[in-house]
Order: structure tokens, then sequence, then C-alpha cells
């Protein structure tokens, strides 16, 4: 799979953060990293629990996603239609 730029800065916010918080605690907290919005979104629906709530912030409203310059249809509201239990 290839990522542009914008995945690239995340994943390694990402990382970042955790790495971070681990330093900061000496927590045994379990992170996972999805860099395919899509499989996130749905690994959240599907782990949600009676009384959560999942956020799924930073796209936006938009309904594509860029790829390295190329938009795809994409719609982080669908998703979750098509997700949820």
């Amino acid at each position: 799979m290839k990522i542009n730029g914008v995945q690239a800065v995340m994943v390694l916010m990402v990382c970042s953060l955790i790495l971070g918080k681990k330093k900061k605690c000496q927590s045994k907290t379990w992170h996972e990293v999805i860099i395919d919005r899509e499989e996130a979104i749905k690994k959240a629906i599907s782990e949600i629990k009676d009384n959560e709530i999942v956020l799924i912030a930073g796209k936006g409203h938009e309904e594509y996603q860029d790829i390295e310059g190329t938009k795809f249809p994409f719609s982080d509201f669908d998703l979750v239609k098509k997700y949820k239990k």
C-alpha cells in the first residue's frame, strides 16, 4: 500500500504520541495503529460496547480521499452506515 505525504506525517505523529506516552508512564496499555481508514473505522465499530462512542475525526466532510494527488470516492458517513451493528 502506498501512502501519501499527509499519511506519512500522520503515522509519525501517532507513533510519537504512543512512544511519548510510554516514556511518561509505565502503563501497559495496548495500542493498535491502522493506517487504512476504512479498516480502522470497521474495527472500531465492530469493537464498540454499549454506552461507548466512536469518534471519527480528521478527514472532514469531504466525500473523497486524496492519495498521491488522486481523489477516490470515500465517505466516513457511508462507512458508518455500512458497518454499524
